[in-house]
This record gives C-alpha cells, sequence and structure tokens, in this order.
C-alpha cells in the first residue's frame, strides 16, 4: 500500500496529495513522502522507475533481513535502520528503509508502525515538518522509532530488578528462564543499535547529501538518544550476567549444603554398619550371642558413636 503526502509551499493552504508526483520531483519549494507498507513487486517497479531508483536498492528493499547502513548514490541516499515492536509477547524488529533525495522521502516497510501510521494521520505535525523539507520528516520518523526502545528497555530494568530480589531467595529453573529470555533481548537491541549508531552519526555530519545544516543538530539529538540505548544496554547486560553467576552460586551453596547434610548422614550410618555387620555375621559361637543384655547393649553402643560423632562435627563446625 503506497501512501503519498506533497507539501507545496507556492500553495496558501497546505494540500498532502497535489496531482501526479513525477511532474513535482526535484523542484524547489516541493516536498514529497511516499510511504510504502508491505509494499508489492509491482508498486516496487512503479517507485525504480519514477524515481529513478537503482535495481539492487529494490531488491533490499524487498528483504527484511537488511543490516542497517547507508548508500550514497547520485541523486538519493539510501538508508536502513530498524525499528522494534514491544506490543508481542516477544519484541520483534521492523526493518525500515528510507531514500531521500533533493525534494522527496521515501520509507518502505513491511510490519505495521504506529508510530508513521500516528504521522500520516498528525495534519498539525506534518504542517510543521514539510515545508522544512524530506530531512525533517526522516528524523521525525527516525526519532519515534528510536525512542521507541526507552519503553522496551524500562521493562527490562523493572524484571532485573524483581530478579535480583528473588535470586538470592528463591532460585528456580523459571528465573533461569527469565534471565535467558532477558538476555536474548539486550542481545537483539544490541545488535541493531551499534550499526544505527554508525549511520545516523553519518548523517549528523556536515555537509552530507540531502541532509541541510539545519536538520544536522536533530540528528546529534537522535544520535545522543541511540548512545545512551547502547551504554543502557550494555549496563543491563553486565547485570544480567552478574545475576546469572550470583544464581549459580546460590544453586552451588544449595547442594554443598545438602551434600553436607547427606556426608554427614553417610558418615555417621558407616560405624553403626561396622556394628551390626559384626553382629550380624552366622558364626554358632559368638560371646555376646547367648548373653541376656547383647541386643542392648549393641544398641547402646550404636546410640553412643552416633552422638559422639555429632559432637564432634558441631564442635568442628562442619554442621
Amino acid at each position: 500500500m503506497i501512501s503519498l503526502f506533497v507539501y507545496d509551499k507556492r500553495l496558501s493552504k497546505p494540500d498532502f496529495s497535489v496531482g501526479k508526483v513525477k511532474p513535482l520531483i526535484g523542484k524547489r519549494d516541493i516536498t514529497i513522502w511516499l510511504d510504502l507498507h508491505n509494499p508489492t513487486k509491482k508498486e516496487h517497479e512503479q517507485i525504480k522507475e519514477l524515481f529513478g531508483i537503482h535495481p539492487l536498492v529494490i531488491e533490499d528493499c524487498s528483504k527484511t533481513h537488511t543490516r542497517p547502513k547507508i548508500e550514497l548514490f547520485k541523486t538519493y541516499n539510501f538508508i536502513v535502520t530498524n525499528g522494534i515492536s514491544y506490543k508481542e509477547k516477544e519484541p520483534k524488529l521492523i526493518e525500515f528503509d528510507f531514500l531521500i533525495g533533493k525534494s522527496f522521502l521515501i520509507s518502505n516497510h513491511f510490519g505495521h508502525s504506529e508510530n508513521i501510521d500516528g504521522l500520516k494521520n498528525n495534519t498539525e505535525k506534518l504542517n510543521i515538518i514539510m515545508p522544512k523539507g524530506a530531512d525533517f520528516v526522516l528524523h521525525a520518523i527516525l526519532d519515534l522509532e528510536i525512542d521507541n526502545y526507552f519503553p522496551l528497555l524500562d521493562d527490562v530494568e523493572d524484571e532485573l530488578e524483581q530478579v535480583e530480589d528473588i535470586v538470592l531467595k528463591d532460585p528456580s529453573p523459571q528465573l533461569l528462564k527469565k534471565l535467558f529470555k532477558i538476555k536474548r533481548e539486550l542481545l537483539m537491541i544490541r545488535k541493531t543499535v551499534a550499526p544505527q549508531r554508525e549511520v545516523i552519526g553519518i548523517l549528523a555530519k556536515r555537509d552530507y547529501p540531502f541532509i541541510s545544516p539545519e536538520a544536522e543538530a536533530y540528528f546529534r539529538d537522535v544520535y545522543d538518544h541511540l548512545i545512551r540505548i547502547n551504554d543502557m544496554s550494555d549496563n543491563f547486560r553486565d547485570v544480567v550476567s552478574s545475576t546469572l553467576e550470583i544464581h549459580l552460586s546460590v544453586i552451588s551453596n544449595k547442594l554443598n549444603e545438602v551434600m553436607k547434610i547427606l556426608t554427614v548422614i553417610a558418615t555417621i550410618m558407616l560405624p553403626l554398619t561396622v556394628v551390626t555387620g559384626v553382629y550380624g555375621m552366622n558364626f554358632r559361637f559368638m560371646p555376646e550371642i547367648e548373653w541376656r543384655y547383647g541386643y542392648l547393649w549393641a544398641l547402646s553402643i550404636m546410640a553412643i558413636i552416633a552422638i559422639g560423632m555429632l559432637i564432634y562435627f558441631r564442635r568442628r563446625k562442619w554442621i
């Protein structure tokens, strides 16, 4: 589906659906924004012919696993970034492809984007940014999509705080599963934010094609947000790693406690087993066999040995 927005400064009132696109491309005082949502092959071919887009760029736009990057062409720049959707059970990356030229911006994405839909329906905001140029429309979309990472990181922070409170008291397989889930989310953020930081850093530099000096400061602000996201994800990864170490340490300590108790029981039972083994032998002539108090004597000896060993272990602080 293609959504077309055109702003013509020569009109007394804004009109976001002015005429045909081709005669307006490259003209002064014109800003064109084309949004392609789940585009078909035919729609990509139309864009290719209309704007003179390279076939390899169209090929990248038709895929959803392109690494964030920026490529320079004579009449436009090709930019790939990743947004994130966290409305579902698992956060999901959404790839955004942008082609920005002298007076136009083409946004291409597969999957629903609430930020882009909100911008398309916000006439008041379009009235503000479209007169400034296509680079300001690009900034508006990038800024919204990058800021989408912060709620996810806030949720991760809350989950880590809960995990830290539980890990010392009640470590469990469910807790370990939750930690690995958080670790996967942070790894996904790290893998996409690092290359995006390089892309936005390039756009924030001076004298870059199709980015006006007035827009550079805004792209620097987006770059600062990416640095903050990157730092937060790194910090949280360190917290996850330390929490995993604590979890394993607590589990190991509990196992050691169990093993210590079992070892004490086995150690106490060993001499008692010797006593019962001696008096359980099937010899006919044994001194205590015919003794009236032999049974009580054997039990008493076993009780004294067990109590003595418990007192010894206690004094040595082994239990």
